[in-house]
């Protein structure tokens, strides 16, 4: 297992299609970039999940996720402004700029721009969306960030 000592030459990773095992708020996560339809593939397929379930996007700002939704009104911004960067997903209409392989049925995507500081740092370098999920097996418990990240999916 390779581990990063910095942001950067985590975001490379990324860029590079690969998956990544992070610390997120409470469990560790499996990420990829949004973007490339085989890497997340390739998680789906490592937490023996079925292909119809959608994952969590993370964003590295309000703006960036806004950008990569449909429009929403002044308020709903407020509101957004009001839980973000923080612990809070949020459902917003997906625009023509999200692969329909991240969309649900009905046009959405789940999405949260975090306040935890290793993957805000992680946004930042990557300056994209990154998918996100935790590291376990589809309905098996998740393991707490306490335990080493190599022993999660075995």
């Amino acid at each position: 297992m390779k581990e990063f000592s910095c942001p950067v030459e985590a975001s490379n990773w990324l860029k590079e299609g690969k998956i990544l095992i992070h610390p997120t708020e409470g469990v560790w996560g499996l990420g990829c970039d949004a973007f490339n339809i085989n890497a997340c593939k390739k998680i789906s397929l490592l937490k023996q999940r079925p292909g119809n379930k959608n994952f969590i996007l993370l964003a590295p700002s309000i703006s960036f996720a806004l950008d990569h939704s449909a429009e929403i009104k002044a308020l709903q911004i407020e509101f957004l402004k009001s839980v973000w960067p923080g612990h809070v997903t949020v459902i917003l209409q997906a625009n023509n700029l999200i692969p329909s392989t991240l969309k649900a049925i009905d046009n959405t995507i789940a999405i949260r721009v975090s306040n935890h500081l290793p993957i805000t740092n992680l946004l930042n370098s990557f300056n994209g969306l990154m998918v996100s999920t935790s590291a376990n097996i589809s309905n098996l418990p998740t393991s707490a960030i306490s335990q080493p990240p190599i022993q999660l999916m075995i």
